[in-house]
């Protein structure tokens, strides 16, 4: 397939690129773009998009197993697990598919308007979800937070599809292939960036938790439990020795579980 592609002769234009009002100005080079706002405000909503979307898809396993499985321990089985982690895949060719071919009606940048609206879909899913799930409406809440997620994986795949002719139309034809090769360079940045700050973040908040946990409990059944006083917490905690289950385990019925809302 390669070997039959040809760079389009000085001048050329395609026959759709009148409907959509694009300059037909021969196009700039690489370095002309990146000299233009235009270039650095896609790389940024680029790399935006593709952290929210790479962090679901590279927790989704324990995000389900961790957080969803707690909320609603009967609807969250491993079965769920593996069709969650299934549908995630399939939203994101999907979103490849539909979001490219709607673009062409819509035009790639009211497309890329849309894509924003995943911004504040992605504050409202804990949000909503924990308070509901709280409230004893747990089927409910992973069915939100599963919709949800989905939507922001389409959203991924369509940001990808999509840009090449977004380029295009901004920069001219001739020079988009060198174009986009640079602007890639924000999802290689957004798949160290999001997964990582989703880490982080969760292991922060659970050793907020293990530490809250810990002090609700006393000296002597702490030794008595893991061997070690509580000033060896954080590096019990790092080996998985001392765990939220664990002290759930020391505490009296009726005890919060924290962990939904990691």
């Amino acid at each position: 397939g390669a070997a039959l592609m040809r760079v389009p002769p000085p001048g050329h234009m395609g026959t759709a690129v009148a409907a959509h009002g694009v300059s037909q100005e021969p196009g700039f080079t690489y370095q002309e773009a990146m000299t233009k706002p235009q270039f650095y405000l896609l790389w940024v909503a680029v790399f935006g998009n593709a952290c929210s979307g790479m962090a679901i898809l590279s927790t989704a396993k324990t995000l389900c197993t961790e957080v969803l499985a707690t909320m609603a321990p009967a609807m969250v089985t491993t079965g769920f697990t593996a069709n969650y982690v299934a549908a995630l895949s399939g939203a994101n060719a999907t979103g490849r598919l539909c979001w490219a071919m709607g673009s062409d009606g819509i035009g790639r940048k009211r497309t890329y308007a849309l894509f924003g609206l995943g911004i504040p879909l992605l504050a409202a899913i804990p949000t909503v979800v924990i308070p509901m799930a709280a409230e004893g409406n747990a089927a409910m809440a992973v069915y939100l937070f599963t919709g949800g997620t989905m939507v922001l994986v389409a959203n991924y795949g369509g940001l990808f599809s999509v840009l090449p002719a977004y380029l295009s139309d901004t920069f001219g034809q001739r020079n988009v292939g060198a174009i986009h090769g640079r602007i890639l360079t924000a999802w290689s940045g957004a798949a160290l960036v999001g997964p990582t700050t989703l880490t982080m973040m969760r292991s922060r908040s659970e050793m907020q938790a293990i530490q809250q946990l810990s002090d609700g409990i006393s000296d002597h059944q702490f030794e008595a439990a893991f061997g070690a006083n509580k000033d060896m917490l954080a590096q019990l905690a790092e080996a998985r020795t001392v765990t939220i289950s664990r002290l759930m385990d020391l505490h009296p019925l009726g005890m919060v579980d924290p962990t939904p809302h990691l």
